[in-house]
């Protein structure tokens, strides 16, 4: 099913009407020194713990900005190339992202269980545009010690841009979690066990994320902008006592001001 999903995601993704949308060239960063991009607020909505089915909403900086082609930041990812070739189309980097833990008052599956802290994870990635789209691949290691875990991430990334104003991209990826990181997350430890919570383990698992983010230049200094991201649990996360749904996601809108 995952698999399923993957191949009908890339299919959309890379099938997209080229006559209304057009993948958007690699800039030089000649033409554009120093910062580009958007760094803004607003609100953000998403589920209180992965798996879950209670939300909350609350203020979220929202950035999408590189500094020379060199350091970029998006919502949930930050890195710096290290290497490229001469047309920029190829690159390596060192990226880090942020994986949200939980607490006991965020579910009723929760009731009872040791708090779950958030974890920064980083490593190296290589990223490849070639032309249609850009592919991204991470290999990264917890580097705050919460987990002592792995992850491995691919994605496909295409761009768009539709007329002067208009400017986004859409994505599709696999994240792959070690067993430290799933059993950290998603597992019942012995001293969590009740009547209705066993004790588990799911291992190693992999999840699929489908999403978009982009921006409409309302004048010179300022944007609206937006995001999306929707993410399906596979069969070990979704078989955990503390999981309540198969999915989880996070939407995002606000105001940016135009770097």
């Amino acid at each position: 099913m995952l698999l399923r999903s993957l191949a009908s995601a890339i299919t959309v993704l890379l099938c997209c009407p080229a006559p209304v949308w057009a993948t958007e060239a690699p800039s030089d960063p000649a033409d554009h020194p120093g910062w580009s991009g958007y760094a803004g607020l607003g609100p953000a909505v998403f589920q209180k713990y992965t798996g879950g089915t209670r939300t909350r909403s609350l203020p979220m900086p929202i950035i999408s900005a590189s500094y020379n082609d060199i350091v970029y930041l998006e919502p949930f990812r930050a890195g710096a190339y290290f290497w490229s070739n001469a047309d920029k189309t190829l690159g390596l980097s060192l990226a880090a992202e942020p994986r949200f833990g939980y607490s006991p008052h965020d579910g009723t599956k929760l009731t009872g269980m040791a708090r779950r802290k958030r974890s920064v994870e980083a490593g190296p990635s290589i990223d490849w545009n070639f032309g249609v789209a850009a592919l991204s691949v991470s290999a990264f290691s917890d580097l705050s010690g919460t987990t002592r875990g792995r992850s491995e991430r691919l994605y496909l990334i295409k761009e768009y841009q539709h007329g002067p104003d208009w400017k986004g991209s859409a994505f599709v990826g696999l994240d792959r979690l070690s067993a430290r990181v799933a059993n950290y997350y998603f597992g019942v430890r012995p001293e969590e066990v009740t009547a209705y919570r066993p004790h588990y383990e799911p291992g190693s698992a992999t999840t699929v994320t489908l999403g978009c983010e982009g921006s409409y230049r309302l004048s010179a200094s300022y944007s609206a902008v937006f995001g999306l991201q929707l993410t399906r649990l596979n069969r070990p996360i979704t078989q955990s006592p503390i999981v309540e749904i198969g999915h989880s996601g996070i939407f995002w809108a606000g105001f940016a001001w135009n770097l």
